[in-house]
């Protein structure tokens, strides 16, 4: 079960601190500058500059089997089978003494590499940080919108209603019954937009996240801390 599901059963309120710590352990593109990084590290070596020795080892088998067969006049037939094998190996130990100072420069850009590495995935959480706070306002935001046109459909819908009753009580207008359709057609549709654009939002949150499972409800509590963890 994925942290995320396991906060689904202990409660059903994702907060801005959780959706942050959520990506900064599952997003894909610090997943990715996170491993170049390590592979940067990993590279600064002695040997990768050049300072060290190098050995090459070379191993060779060979086997043959020659067949020779006479007739004699006689009669005789002498069928004789020679099988010869050779084994060999190679060492070699290779050493540069001095390279007009090209192995220091190559160690320095290998060290500069990883220091690139590690800036560029800081620099990844950082942005994907900025990326979800910004989406999680903007999936509370949308979810204010929807409810808001959900709210002007019920009063849309109530109007209608009250305009066909005074209309059969003959107070009313077929006119005033059309422009009662015509906004509750307008206000269903500014609300499917509404839920559209939410689900678009939720998505973009759950993609930053690097979660597939259902998005729980968000904390309209918004509270804004500088100590995230990037290294957890």
């Amino acid at each position: 079960m994925s942290s995320l599901a396991a906060r689904q059963a202990e409660a059903q309120v994702l907060t801005l601190e959780q959706a942050v710590q959520e990506a900064l352990q599952n997003n894909y593109g610090i997943q990715v500058a996170m491993r170049q990084a390590e592979r940067a590290e990993l590279q600064v070596t002695r040997g990768n500059a050049g300072q060290l020795p190098s050995v090459d080892l070379n191993a060779n088998y060979n086997a043959s089997v020659n067949q020779a067969i006479a007739e004699f006049i006689t009669g005789q037939t002498l069928d004789q089978t020679a099988r010869a094998s050779g084994l060999g190996a190679s060492l070699r130990v290779n050493y540069t003494i001095f390279d007009g100072l090209g192995m220091f420069y190559r160690y320095e850009r290998l060290e500069e590499n990883a220091q690139l590495q590690q800036l560029n995935s800081r620099l990844q959480m950082e942005n994907t940080v900025a990326q979800v706070i910004s989406t999680y306002l903007e999936v509370l935001n949308q979810q204010q919108t929807a409810e808001t046109a959900q709210e002007a459909v019920a009063m849309s819908a109530e109007r209608l209603y009250r305009v066909e009753r005074l209309l059969g009580a003959g107070q009313l207008t077929l006119l005033d019954k059309l422009n009662a359709q015509v906004d509750l057609v307008s206000d269903s549709t500014a609300l499917l937009d509404a839920q559209l654009l939410l689900q678009q939002s939720k998505f973009n949150l759950q993609y930053l996240m690097g979660s597939s499972s259902a998005l729980p409800e968000l904390d309209r509590q918004i509270q804004i801390t500088t100590g995230l963890d990037y290294d957890n």
